[in-house]
């Protein structure tokens, strides 16, 4: 009888936990998809532009960073976006593109939290400030 009192009671301090965040399914739906980066550290880019996917069936992001392809696994939990280590080739292009695609990958590699808003994915660092912005494709 008193492990019967203490699991309810246990079962009761757990689900009643406000520090629990409930993520609704169409939040993180939302995020599936392919987007085009228009700026990067508030800067618009100029020339080829990134893109990034994500499958969120599977944590998974790919995409083109201008001139390399890559992949990997990301985390996701409320707004809180965290990318893993990244595969990816390695081809060197002009310097224009590589300058953006070295951008690209630090905004990335910076990332704590996303918003998306108007279909527009804005990718922020632990201090809050947007490091990339893009356009989701339809």
């Amino acid at each position: 009888m008193k492990l019967l009192f203490f699991n309810i009671i246990m079962w009761f301090v757990v689900s009643c936990n406000p520090t629990q965040k409930v993520v609704p399914m169409n939040e993180i739906q939302q995020l599936s998809g392919k987007y085009t980066i228009t700026t990067l550290f508030s800067k618009p880019i100029e020339g080829k532009l990134p893109f990034i996917s994500f499958n969120d069936k599977i944590k998974e992001v790919t995409g083109n960073g201008a001139c390399n392809g890559f992949g990997g696994k990301y985390t996701l939990l409320g707004d809180k976006l965290q990318f893993g280590v990244f595969r990816a080739t390695e081809m060197y292009c002009n310097e224009p593109v590589m300058v953006t695609e070295r951008a690209f990958f630090k905004a990335l590699s910076e990332t704590q939290k996303f918003d998306i808003k108007n279909n527009i994915l804005t990718l922020y660092n632990a201090e809050g400030i947007a490091v990339l912005h893009a356009k989701k494709e339809q």
